[in-house]
């Protein structure tokens, strides 16, 4: 998706971003190949089809403020569209955290995807939270990791909506819900701080009463 695909208010907000702030420092190109959906600095890309999980001590791969974290990632790909390094049939892109620091990014082709606290290595359509390692981990984010449960689900639609459910009673949350007008957030997420309808927190009995349009910019959700 392409920034000329986005509604106005949307991309103006997103271009007048990109243009105040340049990138820090240049990202490695790598080819995005069939073969190859997740990868990042904390990931290389034999590492991760070998199933060997290399995290170098890398502090390239931490952040401490949101917007750079977003511009950071917005531009990533802007690059690899300019240079031809990207595959035209992924469409969105997954960045793990836990804290600061990113452990590992996904990039997607299906239009449907699945994240929850599964321990199963990332198949194009489900990743499992707990499959990644991370040596900076601690005991409290060990413990949060654990209660992810069903996570949430993700899809495009064919306006190129991004919409979302809670799939179980785990609490999660849109961020940015308060700056509707930058994030493209429905009214119904807003209405409710942001937070997800799950399964234990309403009588409503029909999933697709669940289904919240998020964004058409980014999303970033949290558990």
């Amino acid at each position: 998706m392409s920034l000329a695909d986005l509604p106005s208010n949307c991309g103006d907000t997103l271009n007048q971003r990109l243009q105040s702030q340049k990138h820090s420092h240049q990202q490695p190109q790598q080819r995005v190949s069939r073969s190859g959906l997740v990868y990042g600095q904390s990931f290389s890309r034999g590492s991760c089809l070998d199933g060997v999980r290399r995290i170098p001590e890398d502090f390239d791969d931490m952040w401490y403020d949101v917007e750079r974290f977003q511009l950071d990632h917005i531009n990533e790909v802007l690059t690899k569209l300019n240079d031809g390094s990207l595959d035209d049939e992924i469409w969105g892109k997954i960045v793990v955290m836990e804290r600061c620091k990113r452990i590992a990014k996904a990039y997607l082709r299906k239009t449907t995807v699945i994240v929850d606290g599964g321990d199963e290595e990332f198949d194009g359509k489900t990743l499992g939270f707990n499959f990644f390692t991370n040596p900076m981990r601690d005991e409290y984010t060990t413990e949060l990791k654990a209660k992810i449960g069903d996570g949430v689900i993700i899809k495009m639609d064919n306006q190129g909506n991004i919409k979302a459910m809670a799939r179980g009673s785990t609490p999660i949350f849109v961020q940015g819900w308060k700056d509707s007008k930058s994030h493209c957030i429905s009214d119904k997420v807003i209405r409710n701080h942001g937070k997800l309808i799950t399964k234990s927190s309403t009588a409503i009995q029909n999933d697709e009463d669940r289904v919240v349009k998020v964004s058409v910019c980014q999303i970033t959700v949290t558990f």
